[in-house]
């Protein structure tokens, strides 16, 4: 929907004309695959957005004022706000390609960091979210942390994403649910904050 295009951010939301959508019933896609279904209604919402002038396009990408992207939020119910970033999540999750082995994958992450990072911190929002998305929410955060140390030494916003991870994972540990997966990220998101932390020479707080 165009309410959970407009969702991630409250200072503009950047994307491309193949964005995420409400899934197909007749096929169904995966975190990280959509169907066609999916690519084709992006595109209708891509041009109904056009049209009535809501995004300005350059280079195939839309951007939306603050303004515009808050009152689309708020003139959703808690419902919709909570599918609206289930979606975002995926979607996030579908467009984030880092991996820190290869380095090629570096640019592509950096330019939806921000995204990302607005992701996680909607989720926060919501802690009536299934303990799955809050699991993804909690991941991303984190590799976004590591991403922000790693690529662009930013280690005070990398730790900004891994503290948000642990909040995250912790209110989706309280549900009872998974635990092993959610002990198994919290485990590495500590690991990950603890080198950042030493990268800034506290190491008071790192052990």
């Amino acid at each position: 929907t165009a309410a959970a295009l407009l969702f991630v951010s409250q200072d503009s939301f950047l994307f491309d004309g193949h964005s995420n959508n409400q899934p197909d019933t007749t096929a169904p896609s995966t975190p990280n695959s959509f169907s066609s279904f999916e690519y084709e209604q992006a595109d209708l919402v891509w041009d109904i957005l056009k049209s009535f002038s809501l995004i300005s396009v350059k280079d195939g990408k839309g951007t939306i004022h603050r303004l515009m992207s808050q009152a689309m939020r708020y003139s959703q119910s808690d419902e919709e706000a909570r599918g609206n970033v289930t979606i975002c999540i995926d979607a996030m999750r579908s467009m984030w390609t880092f991996k820190p082995e290869r380095p090629d994958t570096w640019k592509e992450s950096q330019s939806i960091l921000e995204h990302v990072k607005s992701v996680a911190a909607h989720s926060l929002e919501y802690h009536d979210l299934s303990p799955e998305y809050i699991l993804r929410a909690g991941q991303l955060s984190k590799e976004a942390g590591v991403f922000s140390a790693m690529s662009l030494n930013a280690f005070v916003e990398a730790q900004a994403s891994l503290e948000m991870s642990l909040k995250l994972l912790d209110i989706g540990a309280a549900k009872g649910k998974r635990n092993a997966a959610f002990q198994k990220a919290k485990a590495e998101t500590l690991h990950e904050l603890g080198r950042v932390l030493r990268y800034q020479a506290n190491y008071s707080e790192s052990e």
